[in-house]
């Protein structure tokens, strides 16, 4: 997979990325992407993921986008991922 990773928000209701290497997460109101140029998050309400091709790299989220943020560090993300999906020891 190339080192190039897109994003294209329509309305604020439908969100293509492109360079996805999987899905790390999701919850309906947010969404965990692992890229080629690393973790993408995007939240919102009423997400649901559809149309993932991995061979392609590319995936389609749809519903209200109302941010899309990159974690700054591994480390630090992980404390996030843990608190964004309920999944503490």
């Amino acid at each position: 997979m190339s080192e190039q990773s897109d994003i294209t928000i329509s309305s604020r209701k439908r969100a293509v990325i492109g360079g996805v290497d999987g899905i790390l997460g999701f919850n309906g109101s947010e969404a965990l992407f692992s890229t080629a140029l690393g973790r993408v998050v995007i939240s919102g309400s009423g997400l649901t993921v559809d149309g993932f091709d991995r061979e392609a790299g590319t995936v389609t989220v749809n519903g209200k986008i109302d941010a899309v943020f990159y974690p700054a560090k591994r480390n630090e993300s992980n404390g996030f991922i843990k608190s964004l999906f309920g999944r503490r020891k």
